[in-house]
């Protein structure tokens, strides 16, 4: 073109061929030009200060689809997968997906903020199924606990604790006074977590004791285990080992002991018991008296055991 009327208007859809010389040196992009006669240039429309864009980024119709949406990224190009923003004509937005199933549906992370500090007195937690529809839940707001007492007397095997073998706490489900959170028990008195998550865990025991006279105390040493191989090794998490003196023989006495508490990280399917045993030296020698009888059982008050969850 060598001869052009100022201010006419042309649409560039295609910058691939030609050369950006002389007259057309301006045209560097796809859009709408218009002829500068002072400058005998083509130059680029112009629109308050802020050069006109005229790719297809704005919404557009998919009347096939049922809505609107962003048409092309900000460049013209093709818009990058899980980038899509549509409007349904149903009312649903779609914020990294083309097919929202809720009023508004967004396909990744979301971020809201400076959020303000609620002061009615009736709120609610807010909670996420298995498909990410966040809503209320109609449960009341209670720890999530299980709790295992039992007031029932248990002897053990007299031999088998004199020899320093271990004993285990006899729990059984039927003990279970709470539970919220889905611990099972097998027959050998083994619990199984079934929630992942922090838990504070706890417990006590009252020894029933019939002690030998041949030594003034009696050494018990009371594990709190954990086994995350399905029990095939265990190690203590909490315990202790009391010294119980003998104050008569013949005769049973009462020993409560309460297991220290402590807060462990378990996982879905670990196991914890409570074992006792009669401790060693470390040449494996059976230490303090031997037993003519030992058990759990009910005493002023005490239970022979109890044994709490309480998922943090």
């Amino acid at each position: 073109m060598t001869s052009v009327e100022s201010s006419t208007l042309i649409y560039i859809n295609d910058i691939s061929t030609g050369t950006a010389t002389g007259q057309a040196s301006n045209i560097d992009a796809v859009g709408f030009y218009y002829f500068d006669g002072s400058a005998s240039k083509w130059t680029k429309l112009n629109i308050g200060g802020v050069t006109a864009d005229f790719t297809p980024d704005a919404f557009i119709d998919d009347s096939a689809n049922s809505m609107v949406k962003l048409g092309a990224n900000s460049s013209g190009g093709s818009r990058a997968p899980g980038s899509d923003f549509v409007i349904k004509d149903n009312g649903r937005v779609g914020i990294g997906t083309a097919s929202p199933s809720q009023l508004l549906d967004v396909n990744g992370k979301a971020r809201v903020r400076n959020l303000s500090t609620l002061t009615s007195s009736n709120v609610s937690p807010v909670y996420s199924d298995e498909n990410g529809v966040l809503g209320k839940v109609a449960i009341s707001l209670q720890s999530q606990i299980a709790f295992y007492r039992s007031d029932v007397a248990y002897s053990f095997p007299a031999s088998s604790f004199n020899a320093g073998n271990k004993q285990i706490i006899p729990i059984q489900s039927s003990h279970a006074s709470l539970n919220t959170i889905g611990t099972t028990v097998d027959t050998s008195g083994v619990v199984s977590i079934a929630q992942t998550g922090t838990y504070l865990l706890g417990g006590s025991i009252n020894f029933q004791l019939n002690m030998d006279d041949n030594d003034s105390y009696a050494y018990i040493a009371i594990n709190l285990e954990l086994s995350t191989d399905n029990g095939l090794t265990w190690s203590s998490i909490s315990g202790g080992r009391p010294l119980f003196p003998r104050v008569v023989t013949n005769a049973v006495r009462n020993y409560p002991f309460v297991i220290p508490s402590v807060i462990s990280q378990l996982t879905s399917g670990n196991k914890i018991r409570i074992s006792v045993y009669r401790s060693k030296t470390d040449n494996n020698t059976v230490q303090g008296t031997s037993m003519a009888a030992i058990g759990i059982g009910l005493s002023y008050g005490a239970p022979a055991y109890t044994f709490s969850f309480t998922k943090l």
